[in-house]
């Protein structure tokens, strides 16, 4: 048994507790170059931001065919690696275009979310990125978040769904 002094009083922990709590502080320490804030591992933690006229390079990191970190970065070092997401609008700011670069041999789905001028979230559709796609929407959205990265399975179909 290991003793650990919780503020005003002493709590007994068992070995197994404290190595897990001392595995979630090194893991939550070094989640800070996460595209988004949470501290999860799963691909449904991770998610991006991105707002009208603004370009977003994320570095993946994959393991075992599963996305497992995402990072920002300011420059293309790894064309690999690096997914490019580029949010504007056109005609004059009525519509919206996303155009989103992948640069793995599978096809990678998400989640789409856009965020109104309120910060509530609406559920869009999205479409399967092979290469290159392009997302068009016939109004303007303040803010997309995009979010559970994966890789399609083979057999799974491309269609654009949320």
């Amino acid at each position: 048994m290991c003793r650990i002094r919780l503020s005003a009083g002493i709590t007994r922990i068992n070995f197994c507790t404290v190595c897990l709590l001392l595995l979630v502080m090194t893991l939550g320490a070094c989640a800070g170059g996460r595209v988004s804030p949470t501290s999860g591992t799963s691909s449904q933690d991770m998610s991006i931001s991105i707002f009208p006229n603004q370009s977003v390079l994320v570095e993946a990191t994959v393991y075992d065919k599963k996305f497992v970190n995402l990072k920002r970065v300011d420059s293309v070092s790894n064309p690999n690696i690096t997914m490019t997401f580029r949010f504007y609008s056109t005609d004059a700011g009525k519509s919206m275009t996303l155009n989103v670069k992948n640069p793995f041999d599978r096809f990678v789905k998400y989640h789409i979310d856009m965020v109104d001028i309120r910060g509530n979230l609406h559920h869009t559709s999205s479409c399967a990125v092979n290469r290159e796609a392009f997302e068009m929407w016939p109004h303007p959205i303040p803010e997309l978040r995009i979010s559970n990265f994966r890789f399609l399975e083979p057999d799974e179909k491309t269609g654009c769904i949320y």
